[in-house]
């Protein structure tokens, strides 16, 4: 699988709180960024932790990791339109319109390549199907949320110590109704792992009071990062958050992709490692609007353009595959047709596909869901401080990610997209998948076998010359060859001043004519959790 490469996208940004609204708001692309490419340094819109991770995976900054150029939304705002939010990725912003004349006035400006209105969708599903359920309690810690990791084999992990840390995880979704108040959460709170919150339907800092379709975020928050020993333990609770609010339901419009698009790029530039969405969509309120089976093909949603560029820049995308099963829509919902977007299923505890889960292919031919995790009868938070079980591929994609995180802990030099087909190729039915449960159930601890984890302490890499002249040639033959190694070199200050993923071989030769001659240097070679090193002098 490989990572589309983007350039001019024509846009339709989708969504609004209010039919009213979406009528008068549009989307605004522009031409270009140079003025921005110019004014701005990388430090000056992505995070430390946004950096690192490009640098980890071997990313360079990109055209459109740059803002929109300032005297473009100045021009807009002097002509007296009101900016409701803008795109990084996408080069553009979305306004308030109150006159056909403006459009047209609008059209004229130079810099601006298209001018399209916003729509709304309809909610489909307003509530996650809520289930009375008697809990069968295990002998473990887990209690009755046993079996939905230990069908993932993700207890083993946990077991290992590796539960999340280290890891972000952006959460967009619903409303986040009691994440403040309630005990399960009281461990991300008191760990200060709730890094930022936002309310993108609102413009406005996350107000855990309002509460919308059954609290869906906050269940879907409690399948990853709930702590209750005997309760409900979730998938990564050592993982920090960031959550987001994007969907508004007060006037029946779910999925507002312009928030969406809005919160995915907030969330790469703090650093997010993993975005889950327990969202997905394909109708329109107008039915001349809507989207057709064909769109599914990962190019043609806003959502999916968005999420395929959210994997480009080092980030896990996972995303509910829908709950279109037994509907006359069927299928996947975008962005779950995005091709750098791993799509959740859902199976009941026994393995078995709910008939709910929506099925693939994607309209180009192309086998969705990726994989399964339980989303029947799945054991989430209530708001009375117990749990209850739901069901919906809301709540397997959750269940997943958080399992992603607790690997991504235990493997943190891996790049997102190897971690995506680890975590695909550990699949129960790999590699002869299908339409219905992708290839299957993940299998985490088969995931960690595979890389041979073995610890190796005080190991020295053999490498030559010694000193070194601009070159030095490594011996790798201490690690797997099937899989990539990280190699970074730090000066005597601790600054790692080269970064390379490379294939295990015993004579690798790298180029270190940039480094300073008349200095040490550390070396360290990173496979999984193998390391070995070894002290340069040049």
């Amino acid at each position: 699988m490989s990572l589309k490469r983007y350039n001019t996208v024509k846009i339709i940004l989708f969504l609004l709180p209010t039919f009213l609204v979406a009528q008068n708001r549009y989307w605004v692309s522009f031409t270009d960024k140079d003025e921005a490419v110019e004014m701005f340094s990388p430090k000056d819109f992505l995070s430390d932790a946004s950096m690192d991770r490009r640098s980890t995976q071997n990313l360079s900054i990109q055209t459109n990791d740059y803002p929109v150029s300032p005297s473009y939304k100045r021009e807009l705002s002097t002509l007296g339109f009101e900016i409701y939010g803008e795109s990084r990725w996408l080069n553009g912003v979305s306004i308030y319109v109150t006159s056909p004349s403006q459009i047209n006035s609008i059209k004229e400006l130079p810099f601006v390549m298209s001018i399209e209105k916003v729509a709304t969708y309809f909610n489909q599903k307003a509530a996650p199907n809520l289930v009375n359920y008697s809990f069968t309690q295990s002998n473990t810690e887990y209690g009755p949320s046993f079996g939905q990791i230990a069908q993932l084999n993700g207890h083993v992990l946990h077991e290992q110590g590796y539960k999340g840390a280290g890891v972000t995880i952006a959460v967009i979704d619903a409303s986040f109704y009691k994440v403040d108040s309630l005990l399960m959460f009281q461990h991300l709170r008191e760990n200060n792992k709730i890094l930022d919150t936002w309310d993108f339907v609102l413009n406005q800092d996350l107000d855990y009071s309002i509460d919308t379709i059954g609290s869906h975020g906050t269940m879907v928050l409690s399948c990853m990062g709930a702590y209750m020993p005997d309760s409900l333990i979730g998938t990564s609770p050592d993982a920090s958050y960031l959550l987001y609010r994007t969907e508004d339901t007060s006037s029946e419009t779910l999925l507002e992709e312009d928030n969406w698009v809005l919160a995915a790029e907030k969330a790469d530039a703090f650093g997010a490692d993993i975005i889950n969405t327990s969202l997905g969509y394909s109708l329109l309120d107008d039915s001349l609007d809507s989207h057709n089976y064909s769109d599914m093909d990962g190019n043609t949603t806003i959502i999916t353009i968005a999420a395929d560029i959210a994997a480009s820049k080092g980030m896990l995308v996972v995303n509910s595959a829908g709950n279109s099963g037994t509907s006359d829509w069927f299928y996947i919902t975008a962005p779950a047709d995005g091709d750098s977007v791993l799509t959740i299923g859902a199976i009941d505890s026994d393995s078995i596909l709910t008939s709910f889960s929506s099925r693939g292919p994607t309209s180009d031919g192309r086998m969705k869901p990726n994989i399964v995790s339980q989303g029947l009868n799945a054991v989430v938070c209530d708001l009375n401080n117990g749990i209850r079980t739901a069901n919906g591929t809301s709540f397997s994609s959750p269940i997943l990610a958080g399992m992603a995180a607790s690997a991504w802990s235990a493997l943190p030099l891996l790049s997102s997209m190897d971690l995506f087909n680890l975590i695909q190729n550990s699949g129960h039915l790999y590699p002869n998948g299908n339409n219905e449960y992708g290839y299957g159930v993940p299998n985490f601890e088969t995931l960690l076998q595979q890389l041979n984890l073995s610890e190796m302490q005080n190991k020295v890499l053999p490498f030559y010359p010694n000193p070194i002249s601009d070159y030095v040639v490594l011996d790798l033959g201490c690690f797997e060859e099937r899989y990539l190694v990280s190699i970074s070199i730090f000066n005597v200050l601790g600054e790692k001043v080269l970064f390379s993923l490379c294939n295990p071989k015993q004579n690798l030769k790298l180029d270190l004519s940039d480094l300073p001659a008349n200095s040490v240097y550390i070396l360290r070679a990173q496979q999984g959790l193998k390391e070995a090193q070894c002290k340069l002098l040049k």
